[in-house]
């Protein structure tokens, strides 16, 4: 006899794993809901514990759950001291607000349009999928339901104004006082210049205060003003690689401030050669400030350049070092050598003056294609999966780059993917990597004189019946002769491969009968069954 309380038919909805299941939709248990709106704040770890325990419960029909849940975490993790603040009790207020209205799961229908909504915060990322209950519930009435052609800017607009915190308000109106004011780098720069050797030092800030030490070693004669010079120019070049707009200059030499701003000639042809070459850099920003001050301002770079101009042991390993072999001011000769066009052409093509192809299929793929490149400064990029930009160059640079990874300075001979990995990771791609890296492991001759001895055999080995004596035969039938005593005119003959065994007998005629018993008693019941028989069935 079925028991009443365990056993219930014909209902139309009713809990189910924790969750009210009805024909139609899945609620959130009331229950559960109930014991969370009850409880009390927390006052131990263990009654936090037990409130995020409860929410996971009902995790599906909390909207950004990580949100609203993440000054409980916060509480956890100082485990050695609870304290319950005032934002945690705001969020256990405003949590118990929220279960008063949860939303429904439904199952979706064929045909139904789902509207994919996305929550972006600091802390996570949450999605749902909604559809529309209008039609469906108008529909037992005979009646249409037609949404209103706005309901996209609509929910764009409710999007926004729910997912509209302090931090976002905070940013945005940081960024606009940042647009109203131009983000200035700051660079500190000195030169020095003594018996043992002339160098240089420099700090560059950025806008975020973060400060970059960089120190110069000059391996040729340099004056004290050539040296203040040396910096201002290396400090300029590095400034414009880093993408500085608004630059602001400090430094205490007089002459090279003067100089610069156009107070005091340059007379001498190697300080005109410099004032040029800044010049030359000034003009690649937006704005340009140089002021000077005192040598006590500028204590950091002084220090920088008297270090890198004696030795360079003193030097913290933080700070990078460069070694100048010539001065600044000497341009470098490029000769320009057309080697035709490479592979990055029509990808710069296009995404320099979007030129495309006159084949509609190849313009297709080189769209398709150029959505993983970048154009920056005239050099092409590719997209990595999950490191930096990597630099496009043609093969013919790659085989350097290649060669110099592979048996260069700091060259291990490694295998060509292990090469090809390394030629990655230091920011380089071509088409042909792969290939390139492999010829070149497979020509170089110190890897193939110390590489190891492979036993493998190049083709996958074939197991063959031979070498076992009795399993493979070979059958054939002679004759016709003329007829010998008991009108024989035929022999049938079997032969093993391996040990060469013969079996024959003689034959009046040419029968499957005969040749079946020949072959059941010469061989089967001699030799036991064998694996494989050979015959041209007389022929």
């Amino acid at each position: 006899m079925l028991n009443p309380k365990k056993y219930i038919f014909g209902v139309t909805s009713g809990k189910f794993l924790g969750y009210l299941v009805s024909r139609r939709d899945i609620e959130a248990n009331p229950d559960k809901v109930r014991a969370i709106q009850e409880i009390s704040p927390p006052r131990y770890i263990r009654d936090v514990q037990r409130l995020t325990g409860r929410l996971a419960a009902l995790n599906r029909f909390l909207s950004q759950s990580a949100s609203k849940i993440l000054p409980f975490f916060k509480v956890l993790k100082k485990a050695d001291s609870f304290s319950w603040t005032g934002e945690c009790q705001q969020a256990f207020e405003q949590l118990k607000r929220y279960l008063h209205h949860l939303p429904t799961l439904t199952l979706p229908r064929p045909g139904d349009k789902l509207f994919l909504y996305l929550s972006a915060a600091a802390e996570a990322v949450s999605v749902v999928l909604i559809r529309e209950e209008g039609a469906i519930e108008l529909g037992e009435y005979d009646l249409s339901y037609e949404p209103r052609t706005a309901i996209k800017a609509q929910a764009l607009a409710d999007f926004l104004a729910e997912l509209t915190f302090d931090e976002a308000n905070k940013s945005t109106s940081a960024k606009t006082s940042a647009t109203a004011e131009p983000q200035r780098w700051i660079l500190h720069v000195d030169g020095s210049s003594n018996s043992e050797g002339s160098g240089a030092g420099l700090l560059l800030e950025d806008p975020q205060g973060e400060v970059c030490s960089y120190a110069l070693r000059f391996d040729f004669a340099a004056s004290n003003n050539e040296a203040e010079y040396e910096a201002v120019i290396a400090g300029l070049q590095l400034a414009r690689k880093l993408g500085a707009g608004h630059i602001l200059v400090y430094s205490d030499s007089q002459l090279v401030v003067c100089q610069i701003l156009g107070e005091y000639e340059a007379r001498e042809e190697v300080m005109h050669r410099y004032l040029s070459k800044v010049h030359q850099l000034v003009a690649h920003f937006e704005s340009f400030e140089i002021q000077k001050i005192p040598r006590s301002q500028n204590k950091r770079a002084d220090a920088l350049s008297r270090l890198a101009s004696t030795s360079f042991s003193d030097l913290n390993r933080s700070v990078l070092v460069e070694v100048l072999a010539e001065p600044g001011y000497i341009e470098e000769v490029v000769c320009p050598v057309y080697l035709g066009d490479t592979w990055m052409g029509p990808l710069i093509r296009f995404l320099s003056r979007r030129e495309l192809p006159d084949d509609r299929a190849e313009s297709r793929k080189l769209q398709r294609k150029a959505a993983r490149y970048a154009l920056r400064q005239n050099l092409l990029y590719k997209r990595s999966y999950l490191g930096p930009w990597l630099r496009c160059i043609t093969p013919e640079k790659g085989q350097r780059v290649l060669q110099d990874i592979h048996d260069g300075l700091c060259g291990a001979h490694v295998g060509h993917r292990m090469l090809v990995k390394k030629a990655l990771l230091l920011g380089y791609f071509w088409p042909t990597m792969r290939v390139d890296a492999q010829i070149l492991v497979l020509s170089c001759p110190a890897c193939q004189h110390h590489a190891p001895e492979h036993h493998q055999p190049t083709n996958l080995m074939i197991p063959i019946t031979l070498p076992w004596p009795f399993e493979q035969w070979g059958t054939d039938i002679i004759g016709p002769f003329s007829r010998a005593p008991g009108n024989f005119a035929y022999v049938v003959v079997a032969i093993d491969y391996f040990t060469k065994w013969v079996e024959a007998e003689p034959l009046r005629s040419i029968t499957g009968a005969a040749i079946q018993k020949f072959f059941w008693k010469s061989v089967v019941c001699r030799f036991g069954l064998p694996r494989v028989v050979i015959s041209d069935n007389g022929k």
